[in-house]
């Protein structure tokens, strides 16, 4: 019974946020931020490489049934050291909150001797927020479709393709339906692998607390931290700085300005909902995926390298990477563990 409350009370402070949120978005500018305002975020954060890159946006086309409108893609371009793009091209997709711009750490180093395309997922940062259905199955399948037009667009042929947590699942989710492009697949920290409840919780002693601890997820999962900054509003931004230390302790290798990274993550993730209306439709709740990838990923052609990187103190589990491993002998499968945690910390 106090179960039931519970959850009840939870829906009813998800349903109030949202609600509140949207009207005060019609009455005035409740959220500090706009198209102009991501622009120069990442223009301020992208500001600090020390290399020449280009930012463009690719036409996708219509993605969805109900689509009435192109999509673009946005895509920042880096090109090799010395001129020379021999090497096949790499292939950057974001994680989850994220946008192309957090792979500010790697840039220079990923693109010394290839060219480097790194891009906005459809639903994140500058890339157009079609509607996405809420069956996972369908949303994967869009998702998909979008990086398979970027690439026709583009005119890439054969490369390597690199995917941090969601987009580790969205790039072997890709390399599942083409896997005639991709020479070697790289996931960082990728989410959406184990199956749901493989790792019991370490509180299951004490029934009651998991009891809420688990709704209080599951709360989480629908009234995610993108609506809680929207609620914020004008508090947004300070309240995520704090938020985001160990973050800006990260960038501070390059980035002394510690306004720069709270401020490309806010709006990045106070826009339109597209982006996050996907995860929850391919979340069976966190940290699980309805349709996890770890046991689709073995069936991928032996001629596709994969390689995974974890971080040692990182919450997602990196066991299905040895269960791929073991079923895909002797194919091309490493397993790296790093000392960090759940960023795209540098390489």
């Amino acid at each position: 019974m106090a179960g039931r409350m519970l959850e009840w009370v939870l829906r009813l402070l998800h349903y109030i946020l949202v609600a509140v949120v949207g009207r005060l978005h019609k009455f005035f500018r409740w959220c500090p931020s706009s198209r102009q305002c991501l622009d120069d975020a990442e223009r301020r954060l992208l500001s600090y490489m020390n290399k020449p890159y280009r930012g463009l946006f690719v036409d996708v086309g219509k993605i969805g049934d109900n689509s009435q409108r192109s999509s673009r893609i946005w895509t920042l371009v880096l090109e090799a050291d010395d001129g020379c793009n021999d090497n096949l091209p790499l292939v950057l997709v974001h994680g989850y909150l994220c946008g192309s711009a957090l792979w500010l750490l790697n840039l220079e180093s990923l693109s010394k001797h290839r060219r480097v395309y790194s891009i906005d997922m459809l639903g994140f940062g500058k890339s157009s927020r079609p509607s996405f259905s809420t069956d996972a199955r369908v949303t994967e399948r869009l998702l998909v479709q979008g990086l398979e037009a970027w690439r026709k667009k583009i005119g890439l042929e054969k490369f390597v393709l690199l995917g941090h947590s969601m987009g580790g699942f969205v790039a072997a989710a890709y390399a599942l339906q083409h896997p005639q492009h991709v020479v070697h697949l790289v996931m960082e920290d990728p989410w959406g692998f184990t199956e749901c409840g493989v790792h019991k919780s370490p509180l299951r002693w004490v029934p009651w607390l998991v009891d809420i601890f688990t709704r209080g997820i599951k709360f989480f999962s629908r009234a995610d931290i993108c609506t809680l900054l929207r609620a914020g509003g004008i508090l947004g931004p300070p309240l995520l700085a704090v938020a985001l230390s160990h973050e800006i302790q990260m960038f501070s290798k390059i980035v002394p300005d510690k306004t720069a990274v709270p401020s490309y993550f806010y709006h990045c993730n106070v826009r339109r909902p597209s982006g996050e209306a996907a995860v929850k439709a391919l979340m069976h709740q966190f940290p699980w995926a309805r349709h996890p990838m770890g046991p689709r990923v073995v069936d991928l052609p032996a001629s596709i390298a994969i390689t995974f990187i974890y971080g040692e103190n990182s919450f997602m589990g990196k066991h299905p990477a040895f269960k791929i491993m073991e079923a895909r002998a002797p194919s091309s499968v490493s397993i790296h563990v790093r000392n960090v945690w759940h960023c795209q910390d540098s390489f």
